[in-house]
């Protein structure tokens, strides 16, 4: 019988050199992203706008775009989500 040969994970180095050069990558960029928890928009009561309202809560990170298109033909998976499989988010994820 032959037997499975098992590799080593991918350092995450390496990991980020594939996916960078890969064909469905188009970069990096900086996002900002709102905070909502069970379908409602987070308030920051620490800061106020002009008329003195709390402002939204956002949050700033890194995202690495891809053309979906390409990943759905070269890896032949289904990116898209129904409505109801999307998970609760936890209370602590900000």
């Amino acid at each position: 019988m032959p037997t499975a040969t098992v590799r080593p994970p991918c350092p995450k180095s390496r990991f980020a050199t594939i996916w960078r050069t890969a064909k469905e990558y188009l970069g990096e960029q900086r996002m900002t992203y709102h905070v909502v928890k069970k379908g409602n928009q987070v308030l920051d009561f620490e800061h106020k706008d002009a008329k003195g309202m709390p402002t939204r809560c956002l949050v700033q990170q890194r995202s690495y775009c891809f053309d979906y298109d390409k990943l759905v033909q070269s890896f032949d998976i289904n990116l898209e989500m129904q409505s109801g499989q999307m998970k609760e988010e936890k209370e602590d994820s900000f």
